[in-house]
């Protein structure tokens, strides 16, 4: 599973310029001056399995959110194969198993299955790569999901993988300004510092979405 992901991620680091920020629309950019690699890119997103492609964070979380921001701008993610849980399914699940489909249907844009188990669990437990539901709708910026969370008790402060919130999540993945404000306007804190030292606030003046925060 890991191998497509480091494939991509190779791919990233040797189109990335030395010194500076790299953020996603950079590799756009990088890949676009570069046909060979473009090339590539495309052919390993091409092969790639939606379960692959979700195992790129695990791989390495930073270079994850910039291979998938730019495929997700240059519109070259493959279709998710995965199916919608149905009613009656959703219903079926033991408590043990909630927050997995709640999570699933995140990343998927599920907005009826969110909805319906957004109010059978914690929305701010953790799944097992200690990330929260939200985290998964903001990075893969599916609004409506991220409404729902929010309205069922979400906490954009809620402390996830690497110290990072679902207001840091926003401010380096393919998410957008309406989540971001979403997400401040529910009490997201722009001063809140990851492990690694930087704020929302840090992040981001790193991508150009300063003039994302609502005043």
């Amino acid at each position: 599973m890991a191998k497509i992901a480091q494939v991509l991620i190779q791919i990233a680091q040797s189109v990335e310029p030395n010194g500076g920020f790299f953020g996603y629309f950079d590799l756009v950019d990088a890949l676009e001056a570069s046909p060979a690699a473009l090339e590539r890119f495309k052919s390993a997103l091409s092969s790639a399995s939606a379960d692959e492609l979700d195992g790129i964070y695990e791989v390495d979380e930073q270079y994850g959110w910039i291979v998938m921001g730019a495929a997700d701008a240059m519109d070259l993610l493959p279709d998710d194969p995965r199916l919608f849980l149905s009613k009656a399914d959703a219903a079926a699940l033991p408590d043990d198993k909630i927050i997995g489909a709640l999570v699933s249907a995140c990343i998927v844009n599920d907005v009826e299955t969110v909805s319906r188990l957004a109010t059978r669990v914690d929305v701010n437990s953790l799944d097992h790569h200690k990330q929260t539901a939200l985290g998964y709708a903001v990075g893969n910026n599916h609004a409506e999901c991220v409404r729902i969370l929010l309205s069922n008790g979400a906490n954009p402060n809620r402390v996830q993988n690497w110290g990072n919130t679902a207001m840091h999540d926003c401010a380096m993945s393919v998410s957008s300004k309406e989540i971001f404000q979403m997400l401040q306007t529910a009490g997201g804190d722009v001063s809140i510092k990851n492990d690694e030292g930087q704020s929302v606030l840090d992040l981001l003046k790193q991508n150009r979405r300063q003039h994302w925060i609502a005043h």
